[in-house]
């Protein structure tokens, strides 16, 4: 008979950052993403829209768009939001990754984490590797 199994439904948020060969692995940078509830998930979406503000209505696809990022890569305003969502980030992961951590990323691996865990965390069709039933 079917049964529902909380221990093995959904699969742990793990990541690792030491596999990266320019990691320089001074920080743990393996670990697993603590469980969270609904407000704290409310809460990071907030925080997450309130930091995009202006930013998100950017279209990289377009002169103006390539423009304006240009223009806050020279002011350090772009630097600045990249920062500002690793805290945010690290916050509500309860420093599991540090902020030290995801930062000590390269930007391009950085960013791929940035998009895998909105992915885990706000896409209702994510799917276990295992079983292809819904994570959560």
């Amino acid at each position: 008979m079917p049964k529902f199994d909380a221990g093995t439904a959904v699969e742990q948020l793990e990541y690792d950052f030491l596999a990266h060969p320019q990691y320089d692995g001074t920080l743990p940078g393996k670990g697993r993403i603590p469980e969270f509830t609904d407000k704290q998930l409310r809460e990071f979406a907030k925080a997450l829209t309130a930091l995009e503000g202006p930013t998100n209505e950017i279209d990289p696809e377009t002169p103006k768009g390539q423009r304006k990022l240009s223009e806050m890569m020279a002011d350090g305003s772009f630097a600045d939001k990249i920062e500002a969502t690793a805290k945010i980030i690290a916050a509500f992961c309860k420093d599991s990754p540090s902020e030290a951590e995801i930062m000590g990323l390269p930007v391009p691996t950085r960013r791929a984490f940035f998009n895998w865990l909105m992915e885990e965390l706000f896409n209702p069709k994510a799917k276990t590797p295992d079983s292809g039933r819904p994570r959560r």
